[in-house]
């Protein structure tokens, strides 16, 4: 009985397999590919790398140009808002209520304005 015979088919073909030495042809053809290999997957990762700190450079300029705008927004409405109360304190209360009512064209506009804390609230009927 061969020595080889007690050996798994897997065993078998791993002892069949001659590891090329460091000075012999293959070699050398295997590390001159796995080094280029290497090179790519380096650059391939750096380029990632860079796309991403572009992406995220980019993100921040936007965001602080949208932080830039609702801070804009923001004293907008707030003039707005005070524009329209300041509107809506001088128009008479004609039905007794907490209500502001004007006559348009025949007919009758109400708004009730209600304020939170600063917050106004409009309800506008026709």
């Amino acid at each position: 009985m061969a020595p080889d015979s007690t050996k798994s088919p897997h065993q078998a073909s791993k002892t069949k397999k001659n590891k090329p030495t460091k000075e012999s042809e293959e070699y050398k053809k295997r590390r001159a590919r796995n080094n280029i290999a290497v090179r790519k997957s380096r650059t391939k990762t750096k380029m990632r790398t860079l796309d991403t700190l572009k992406k995220v450079n980019e993100l921040k300029a936007e965001n602080e140009q949208l932080e830039v705008k609702v801070k804009l927004l923001s004293k907008e409405l707030s003039l707005l808002k005070d524009l329209f109360l300041a509107h809506a304190g001088h128009m008479p209360d004609t039905s007794g209520s907490n209500s502001n009512c004007t006559a348009i064209d025949g007919g009758t506009s109400c708004c009730a304005i209600t304020n939170d804390a600063g917050n106004a609230t409009i309800k506008a009927e026709a």
